[in-house]
């Protein structure tokens, strides 16, 4: 099993053991996108804002894996600030 595989085996594990480590969510969202699993991490990261919605880290990979554009940057500040 590859290091990304096993990171994801590990989060998961960690978000059965605490289901509002928002953390977890941001970060095994992070390795599915590296794994190209992106619709299941645009989920995950969509689970973590339900417990922290405004954690921007989360908000910003949420926004761009969804728009899949870095130049979309300035309407995400326009949607932070309005939170």
């Amino acid at each position: 099993m590859n290091k990304l595989n096993e990171a994801k085996v590990s989060l998961e594990k960690s978000i059965n053991l605490d289901p509002n480590f928002f953390q977890a969510y941001y970060n095994l969202g992070i390795i599915l996108k590296k794994l190209r699993k992106t619709e299941e991490s645009i989920e995950v990261f969509k689970s973590g804002l339900n417990i922290k919605p405004n954690f921007i880290p989360l908000l910003w990979n949420n926004f761009r894996m969804i728009y899949g554009s870095y130049r979309l940057y300035i309407k995400f500040n326009v949607l932070i600030k309005t939170k």
